[in-house]
């Protein structure tokens, strides 16, 4: 896959906020993403840190994945408010 741009910048490995084992942290993720992008981050690598993804059952990934593609459509600004 080639990128439409280079990746320029800070991309951090985001964790995911979990409430349990399998239950997303939605609120949790809201402020991570607040904080992150705040910061000037300028993208954000998710399910990637220390083997987490694996660790997390599908439907968890899906979730985490759907929540953050329709929150990105959300602003223009590097896709975050």
């Amino acid at each position: 896959m080639k990128l439409p741009a280079p990746l320029r910048g800070v991309v951090t490995a985001m964790i995911t906020p979990l409430l349990d084992r399998d239950t997303l942290d939605v609120i949790g993720l809201e402020r991570l993403i607040a904080n992150l992008m705040g910061g000037e981050v300028n993208g954000l690598l998710i399910l990637g840190t220390t083997g987490e993804a694996p660790s997390l059952r599908y439907q968890t990934r899906r979730e985490v994945i759907q929540y953050l593609s329709a929150r990105r459509g959300a602003n223009t600004r590097h896709g975050w408010d």
